[in-house]
């Protein structure tokens, strides 16, 4: 027997396999209508920054969170900051006193979740998510490298739901100010 008729698909039982040109013309406008109505969480309505933020790559807007990081910490503290370049251990360097804090800075848009990514406990003191929430807009929540390391993933990641709520409530996090005041 020849491999061609060892190969041959039995087409019994197989009717609703079929997939058209217009099948596919369907699908790809549910995909589309899909991704207009996902990109709609975001709008100038709800809240300007945050739709323009939607609007960044994800380099974009993490530069941009960590430019605003250090200078939070800079006039709240008056300590010396640093922003670091992308081969850098972190994104952020505070220069308090003779002590140098590494400060790792993620943000994340909202789909069914925040999933912040790239999680590299060892590499910060401190970890500053920035949650792009669509009504509120920025939202600054920190943690220590330990207590993120509880709950980071395998893959490097960690989520927080609509709510705030990081890994089910179990990680406790700071607000940015309460953070910046024992700093």
């Amino acid at each position: 027997m020849s491999i061609a008729t060892q190969n041959r698909m039995t087409v019994k039982d197989r009717e609703l396999e079929a997939f058209t040109c217009d099948d596919l013309d369907w699908a790809l406008e549910q995909a589309e209508q899909k991704a207009i109505k996902d990109s709609e969480v975001y709008s100038f309505e709800k809240n300007t920054t945050a739709k323009r933020l939607s609007q960044l790559t994800s380099n974009q807007r993490g530069v941009s969170f960590e430019y605003d990081v250090a200078n939070k910490i800079t006039m709240a503290t008056g300590f010396r900051t640093e922003v670091t370049n992308k081969k850098a251990s972190c994104d952020v360097i505070v220069y308090a006193s003779r002590r140098q804090i590494r400060v790792e800075v993620k943000s994340s848009l909202i789909t069914d979740k925040f999933l912040f990514q790239n999680i590299h406990c060892h590499k910060a003191h401190f970890f500053v998510f920035i949650r792009v929430d669509p009504v509120l807009g920025p939202v600054y929540d920190v943690a220590t490298s330990r207590e993120v390391s509880k709950w980071v993933s395998n893959s490097r990641t960690i989520n927080c739901n609509r709510v705030g709520r990081f890994h089910k409530g179990k990680m406790k996090t700071k607000t940015l100010t309460s953070w910046l005041k024992k700093l």
